[in-house]
């Protein structure tokens, strides 16, 4: 009697490096759990600084071939779905190794990845796509108590670290006695620092980009009300229940939501961007400023995309095996990727 055909196995990458290790654990078993009816086998990889090791079967992994014993066999990872926010997941490193190996991957390539996660870089090469963008300062660790070029933004200013996400270490200055306290909350995360113009008077919207059968698709756009007590949409607004509004699909005027779509596609061909994005604007006025672009967008039951999906009416089990498929038809056919983009 012949044997059932095997599901191929994927790694649901889970944890990091980085502030936004508990984000990433959450997102992942979502994530792990939506793809358990899938025609994939779904096997959660922790990432952390003591080793990489499946649960929960708690094996380690080998890194030279991106195997491990899974019920008692060793068995090589087929493709991974990456769900890491920040270092490594989102800022190439991961990417570089599994493209190293040749293992497809859900997130964007090694250079894409590299570009996003430095917002100052991000900021440059997203113009000519329909977004205007503030004015800002990059400061480095070294120059970080120069306050000279900081005089030539005007207040309220957002200071951020370079390369990290979740709003880990932003502030919102409003006065200039704020500012140290704004630069040394930044500089615990990242030893590139961006100060940045804030938008006054506008409305946050952000746009969900991924691509299905080789076409660039979004997701229900939504507006993100930041709750009392937040000034803008920091760590605990977005990961504690009550503290922020999102509304899904935003209620915004069809010509508004049409623009929306028309620059998040932009960037993500001019980026050459892979997998799910999403994209964050301020919109004032009728235009859109530009925020920032998130490769690897939170899936915990807090988390903007799922609204979306259930907003769109997919299911997210349905959805994430989609990404698995366009991740393995391109890993197949590199030649289709590039032309789509």
């Amino acid at each position: 009697m012949k044997s059932p055909e095997r599901k191929p196995l994927i790694a649901v990458m889970a944890g990091g490096f980085s502030a936004e290790y508990e984000i990433s654990m959450q997102s992942a078993r979502e994530i792990w759990e939506s793809l358990q009816d899938s025609a994939y086998q779904p096997v959660l990889v922790h990432l952390s600084t003591s080793g990489w090791r499946t649960e929960p079967e708690n094996q380690s992994l080998d890194l030279s071939d991106f195997s491990a014993v899974i019920s008692g066999e060793k068995r090589r990872f087929d493709a991974a779905f990456v769900a890491i926010h920040g270092r490594p997941g989102e800022n190439g490193e991961l990417a570089a190794y599994l493209e190293m190996l040749g293992i497809p991957h859900t997130s964007c390539d090694m250079r894409a990845g590299v570009l996003t996660f430095d917002k100052a870089l991000c900021k440059i090469c997203v113009e000519g796509t329909g977004v205007r963008l503030a004015k800002a300062v990059l400061l480095r660790h070294s120059d970080a108590l120069d306050r000279a070029s900081l005089q030539q933004l005007k207040l309220p200013i957002f200071v951020k670290p370079n390369r990290n996400g979740s709003s880990c270490g932003i502030s919102k200055v409003k006065n200039s006695n704020q500012l140290d306290a704004a630069i040394e909350q930044a500089l615990r995360y990242d030893d590139e620092l961006l100060a940045e113009e804030g938008v006054e008077g506008g409305r946050e919207l952000t746009c969900a980009v991924y691509t299905h059968k080789g076409e660039v698709l979004t997701l229900p756009i939504c507006e993100v009300r930041s709750g009392q007590g937040h000034e803008f949409f920091d760590y605990e607004a977005k990961y504690t229940a009550g503290q922020a509004e999102e509304i899904v699909p935003a209620p915004i005027p069809e010509a508004l939501a049409e623009l929306v779509r028309k620059c998040s596609i932009a960037i993500y061909r001019k980026l050459g961007l892979r997998g799910l994005v999403r994209i964050d604007y301020i919109e004032r006025e009728g235009e859109l400023w530009f925020l920032e672009v998130n490769t690897v967008p939170g899936m915990s039951r807090a988390s903007i995309v799922p609204r979306m999906l259930r907003a769109a009416g997919l299911k997210a089990g349905d959805f994430f095996a989609s990404l698995l498929d366009e991740a393995l038809q391109a890993a197949s056919s590199p030649e289709k990727v590039h032309a789509s983009n």
